[in-house]
């Protein structure tokens, strides 16, 4: 393989070709166990690049020494490593008919897709790197699609951005709650909009099992806060509707409310305390709101939700939810014991 250490878009990377890049071209060998088409896959995606530019060299000249700080994962398994080669080769075969094939919107995806499971890289690791990519590589980024992908996959992380950048930096430190939506969500940190009524008034439609699992999620993993009446984009909605409908109209009711579902479809965290349930009123756009957040514990052993050993169960990753199932669930079982 060889590939060109100079230029705004290097290292760029070919196969079998030792002149194309005249005095400037350095060439990898590889042994005979390893694949080149593989190697090819690794050196090409985006974390690679992201690697590189960010913690061994941040200019155009990306030489042999920047490549070899490259850390690669100690197993590759077999089957991953198969699927890599293939994509590599599917790429080249189509290329040799159409030199102007967009791989990047094929083959490339999936080929970052596998190299960022191979790091076991969470949603937020993810974002990180494509929002990165979007940066240096502005054009190639819009040019290839990434970009606008990117705009419509983080919207609401942009959109938060966003919000926090307009306001000076002693409003975010003003109040508790306004220091965590400064923060973003994260791997102990997520925004509900509401609790079971939406903006519209609607009843349902998802939210309410949307804050148990996630509650659920934190006690499974490192605990967390639910910031209810908060949207994704960190805007400040509050719980007006839910308050409203509680059984009292007020503040006491919501709560109960909220302990009865938790109850009902967690019991494990009612019966080991493990959820505090705080409620804070902010004065936005002239009006009072009021946002509620549930601190919740780790808690040993698995927390099932709705249903005790025979529920879902749900971790966090990240910024989300994951549901295990399988094998998967069967592995991360391993480790509650």
């Amino acid at each position: 393989m060889t590939f060109s250490p100079t230029g705004i878009y290097s290292p760029s990377f070919r196969l079998g070709s030792a002149s194309v890049f005249g005095n400037k071209g350095s060439t990898i060998f590889f042994n005979d166990s390893e694949s080149v088409e593989a190697g090819m896959a690794f050196l090409t995606s985006i974390l690679a690049r992201f690697f590189w530019k960010n913690f061994s060299c941040h200019t155009v000249e990306t030489g042999e020494e920047v490549l070899t700080q490259l850390i690669l994962p100690r197993e590759i398994p077999e089957e991953i490593a198969s699927q890599l080669e293939s994509l590599v080769q599917s790429i080249i075969e189509k290329q040799k008919l159409n030199a102007r094939y967009d791989y990047w919107n094929h083959e490339q995806r999936q080929i970052d897709a596998l190299v960022y499971a191979l790091y076991d890289l969470d949603e937020t690791a993810i974002r990180e790197v494509e929002l990165w990519f979007c940066r240096p590589y502005a054009r190639l980024a819009k040019n290839q699609g990434l970009w606008s992908r990117v705009e419509r996959a983080y919207a609401d992380f942009l959109e938060w951005g966003a919000r926090i950048l307009a306001r000076p930096a002693s409003y975010w430190r003003s109040h508790p709650v306004l220091q965590l939506i400064g923060r973003g969500e994260g791997t102990q940190l997520d925004f509900k909009e509401c609790f079971h009524i939406n903006r519209l008034g609607q009843r349902g439609g998802g939210a309410l099992k949307n804050v148990l699992k996630t509650a659920a999620s934190f006690a499974n993993t490192s605990g967390g806060t639910v910031l209810l009446g908060v949207s994704n984009d960190g805007a400040l909605h509050g719980l007006s509707r839910d308050i409203a409908a509680s059984s009292r109209g007020d503040v006491d009711g919501l709560e109960l409310k909220i302990r009865d579902a938790i109850g009902e479809k967690i019991p494990v965290l009612t019966t080991s305390s493990a959820v505090k349930i705080h409620f804070d009123t902010l004065r936005d756009e002239n009006e009072d709101k009021i946002v509620a957040r549930l601190e919740v514990e780790a808690v040993s052993g698995i927390t099932y939700f709705d249903g005790d050993n025979r529920g879902e169960v749900w971790v966090r990753d990240g910024n989300r939810c994951r549901r295990l199932e399988g094998q998967s669930l069967v592995e991360w079982s391993k480790t509650r014991s």
